[in-house]
């Protein structure tokens, strides 16, 4: 085969591949709506109920008075517990000051709060405030990567991480009717009129006028603003 016959084949070659790729890339680029249930781990403090908020309790070694019972050697009896407090006593006699013990009761400084009767509250860790974390769930609705976008991110190729909202072919957005879906189950709420999606700072939003039916067959009008941010719809809030 001659070199002009290879150089047309390469061209057809070429063409065929490029070709194929538009079309790829024309019948791939619908991104699908996914519906994504997520939890969330919730952290706040509150104040403590054991100090209430002082971030100190009462020592629990001495009650709070700031002194613990102790005993002192006997100044009589040096310690002994025998004193001759009478001539015709024996040298044996006990003590009568210590009763023989040796010692006095008496009160010290508390070693553990030196005297303050308060300690650091063990369970706020002198804070005065606890920490605490609950779960809770939510239900999103988000843009998925089309077959266009998952075929770039297989050769690690970047895809747009906050995309416009596409359009339907009737004129509406996908996202919007899917996130009325889930949040419209006690009432019907019907879009009259879909606005566009335009940028607004890192996010895009529209405002659509919604037609609401209530259960015992009223109708009202509101306006409603959407906002979708990196794929997600995060908002969706009446307007006054």
């Amino acid at each position: 085969m001659s070199t002009q016959g290879n150089a047309r084949i390469s061209q057809l070659l070429l063409l065929i591949i490029a070709a194929g790729i538009c079309a790829f890339w024309y019948f791939g680029r619908t991104r699908p709506i996914l519906v994504r249930h997520e939890t969330h781990r919730n952290r706040r403090s509150s104040i403590c109920t054991t100090c209430r908020g002082a971030g100190t309790c009462n020592c629990e070694a001495c009650g709070g008075f700031g002194s613990v019972e102790a005993a002192k050697v006997c100044s009589k009896c040096k310690g002994t517990g025998k004193h001759r407090w009478r001539f015709n006593d024996s040298p044996d006699a006990p003590c009568q000051r210590c009763r023989g013990a040796g010692t006095i009761p008496t009160r010290v400084m508390c070693a553990t709060c030196r005297g303050t009767g308060k300690t650091a509250c063990k369970k706020c860790g002198g804070t005065g405030r606890v920490a605490s974390t609950s779960r809770s769930s939510s239900t999103t609705v988000v843009i998925g990567f089309s077959a266009w976008e998952r075929a770039l991110r297989l050769f690690a190729l970047p895809t747009d991480p906050n995309p416009c909202p596409q359009r339907n072919a009737s004129g509406g957005y996908a996202i919007v009717t899917k996130y009325i879906e889930l949040h419209s189950k006690k009432r019907r709420i019907d879009v009259q009129e879909w606005g566009t999606f335009k940028t607004n700072g890192p996010a895009w939003t529209m405002i659509a006028s919604l037609q609401l039916r209530t259960s015992d067959g009223k109708v009202a009008s509101r306006m409603m603003e959407f906002v979708v941010q990196n794929r997600k719809l995060t908002e969706g809030r009446l307007l006054e």
